[in-house]
């Protein structure tokens, strides 16, 4: 919880950079959630790359049970979204974390 420590804005160059290099490629993206403990879970999109999941941006989530809300979900769609080329090709990968009609609504408007 430390405002000093704004995770994004130091690693928002690495993950440009990532994605810049599958220019003109299919990205394959990873959406994940994983409980963490009692009340948490974490909530990631990786890129898949060479047998290995790339984490791209994430967020904790206070949480006891279940899914995370597609308000979550949706955040960190538009985040990656944003730093995704105009013409990009994206396979996504999620479970029926996933599932939700907004995010569903919203994937279809990106095509």
């Amino acid at each position: 919880e430390n405002p000093e420590f704004r995770v994004r804005d130091w690693y928002e160059p690495i993950v440009k950079q990532l994605l810049a290099q599958r220019a003109g490629g299919e990205y394959r993206l990873i959406v994940d959630g994983s409980k963490v403990g009692f009340g948490h879970q974490f909530l990631v999109i990786a890129l898949a790359y060479r047998h290995r999941a790339i984490p791209l941006a994430w967020m904790w989530v206070l949480s006891s049970r279940g899914h995370s809300t597609a308000g979550r979900q949706l955040a960190l769609l538009r985040y990656i979204y944003q730093l995704l080329p105009v013409d990009a090709r994206v396979l996504l990968l999620g479970d029926s974390q996933l599932g939700a009609v907004e995010v569903l609504k919203q994937l279809d408007e990106w095509h």
